[in-house]
This record gives structure tokens, C-alpha cells and sequence, in this order.
């Protein structure tokens, strides 16, 4: 299920970065760089939806890359790839929570302190404008604006 670009072994990385992204963020490079040789991106590859092949895009990181197959994961629920996570990235503190949920991002964010921040949660709900739901309209705002929103203010409470 999941694939490793280089041979560094999994019990020795420390951060991670998971996204589907093809590039890679700012945020991204600059939580890999100040890990060191001890961080990975984390992928979760659409082959249909990448401009860039997979392993092609570990070229471009610099870093350990270890690929997850969406078609192969997308079926778990989010305690359960929260629960693969913490499997497969043993040395790395994984916390899962539901952004949208204000106490939830609160509770769970309570006191930890972070370095770098690369809030990338977002959700698209691909329909022509005048077919979408308000519900659908409200899940894409609140995943990705106010759950960035959120885990800023926690953060900077702790």
C-alpha cells in the first residue's frame, strides 16, 4: 500500500507532510528543510488527477516520498487512515481531528507547540456553481477557510 522513494527506513522520520499536491508548498519545504534528512512527504497520488507521475514529483521534493494509491486508501475512514499513519510513521506524532469542528481542533491542539505550520486542509465540491447545494458550499468554506482559521487560533493559544 504505501511505496518509498529512497531506502531511508520509516522508523527513523520525524515530520511529515501529506498532501496530493504535484509541486510542493513553501510551507511544505521549509518543515522538511529544518527536520532535515529525517522528514518525508507524504503523497496521496490521483495518477488521473497529477500532472506530475508520483515518484517523478520526489525528484522535485529533495526528500524521503512515500506514495499512497488514493484507489487503495480512500475507503478508510478518517480514524482509520489516522490509525494507518501512526502504523506506517512510528516516530512521528500523528493527531487527527475533524477541522471543521471548533472544540474538536481546540481539545485536540491543547497545549502542543509547533515550528512550522503548513495548513493545507481543503476540500473541493467540483459542480457548476448555480447546481451546488448550500450544505456543499458551506463544507468547502468551512474545511478550507475556517478550519485553517481554527487550528491558527488553537496554535497560538498553546
Amino acid at each position: 500500500m504505501l511505496k518509498h522513494s529512497t531506502i531511508l527506513e520509516k522508523d527513523k522520520i520525524e515530520a511529515i507532510a501529506i498532501g496530493g499536491f504535484d509541486g510542493i508548498h513553501k510551507g511544505h519545504q521549509e518543515l522538511l528543510r529544518r527536520v532535515g534528512k529525517n522528514a518525508a512527504a507524504v503523497i496521496i497520488d490521483k495518477d488521473y488527477a497529477n500532472i506530475t507521475p508520483s515518484f517523478y514529483r520526489c525528484r522535485y521534493i529533495k526528500c524521503e516520498c512515500c506514495i499512497f494509491d488514493f484507489n487503495e486508501i480512500k475507503h478508510l475512514s478518517g480514524d482509520e487512515f489516522i490509525d494507518l499513519l501512526k502504523r506506517e510513521f512510528k516516530n512521528s506524532e500523528i493527531i487527527g481531528f475533524d477541522i471543521t469542528n471548533k472544540d474538536e481542533v481546540l481539545k485536540k491542539l491543547d497545549g502542543i507547540e509547533v515550528d512550522v505550520l503548513v495548513n493545507n486542509a481543503g476540500i473541493t465540491k467540483d459542480k457548476l456553481f448555480f447546481m451546488m447545494e448550500e450544505e456543499e458550499w458551506d463544507l468547502v468554506l468551512d474545511t478550507s477557510l475556517k478550519g485553517s482559521f481554527y487550528v491558527i487560533k488553537a496554535l497560538l493559544k498553546g
